[in-house]
């Protein structure tokens, strides 16, 4: 009676309950929070679902895709997920779609190429998430770490740090995580992905449009491959903004006065667009011979 629910939402954690951040996969469908699950399997070496064995080496982790409102779609078919959709993953890429997209594309030409990635796979591959008929593992009543009261964290565990300590715990697992969309360990983060073969940097996992647009409209090329969506200027910057605030990085200036030199330091780690501007325009002269005609100790320099 004290469950938050009957049936586990399809972007749910089903070990604790809650909105993942990191999903990931059993060969069964059942999905978990990555830093939730792997505690547990470390230490109960089954599935909290289903109780069968389970190692970490059979999980799956699954790239979900949104749209601009930030909801949960089909990247193909761009349909939102609701509760009433069959949602299948690709155990080969770790992508998610809608069951009508795997039916019509996959199956039924008998195309077996993931649809994000031309990766080939089985239809075996082709996992069930969420089952609109109740045919899937999201009756919470009958997960057995509910009926046994099991735990999945202890004290230590639960003030992991997620970048760093999910991080450390892949590795050793021999998981990697080039195909997560979560939290990326600040050193691992690189200031600026390479663009495709094109030149033009993309969002990843956001659709153009343009292969579902060439289906139903005799005015567009036809284009048989999903191709992603074109960052924009502002899209790139706030990309490299993010990446700052992760890196903690800072910048530093001097000012060479007639009265001696200032060391500045830039919180760029803190509002990035405000010290991008700034080290723009000290890069480009913009305060050179400035004068400051207003002194206050240990408050502010006016000039």
């Amino acid at each position: 009676n004290k469950l938050p629910f009957r049936k586990l939402p399809f972007n749910s954690c089903a070990l604790s309950l809650a909105p993942f951040e990191d999903p990931m996969m059993t060969p069964d469908g059942c999905v978990f929070d990555m830093l939730n699950i792997i505690p547990y399997i470390s230490k109960y070496k089954k599935c909290p679902v289903t109780g069968k064995a389970l190692a970490l080496k059979d999980m799956t982790k699954l790239t979900f895709h949104k749209n601009d409102k930030g909801e949960h779609h089909c990247p193909v078919m761009f349909k939102t997920f609701s509760p009433h959709t069959a949602i299948v993953a690709n155990k080969k890429s770790g992508h998610v779609y809608c069951q009508e997209a795997v039916d019509q594309l996959n199956f039924k030409p008998k195309n077996f190429k993931d649809l994000m990635t031309d990766e080939p796979f089985a239809r075996t591959d082709i996992v069930t998430l969420q089952d609109p008929q109740g045919n899937d593992h999201r009756d919470i009543a009958t997960f057995e770490h509910i009926v046994k009261q099991e735990t999945f964290q202890d004290a230590k565990q639960s003030q992991m740090k997620v970048p760093e300590e999910t991080r450390r715990i892949l590795e050793k697992a021999g998981l990697s995580m080039t195909k997560s969309s979560g939290d990326v360990k600040p050193g691992q983060v690189k200031l600026v992905d390479k663009a495709g073969p094109d030149g033009v940097k993309r969002k990843k996992g956001v659709s153009s449009g343009m292969m579902a647009a060439s289906f139903t409209s005799t005015a567009c090329d036809v284009h048989t491959k999903v191709e992603e969506q074109a960052m924009t200027d502002l899209e790139k910057r706030q990309e490299l903004w993010s990446i700052m605030r992760k890196l903690g990085k800072k910048g530093y200036v001097q000012f060479t006065t007639t009265h001696g030199n200032l060391n500045l330091e830039i919180r760029a780690d803190v509002t990035p667009a405000t010290a991008e501007n700034f080290l723009t325009l000290c890069k480009r002269g913009y305060y050179n011979n400035t004068i400051f005609h207003r002194v206050i100790k240990g408050f502010m320099m006016q000039g």
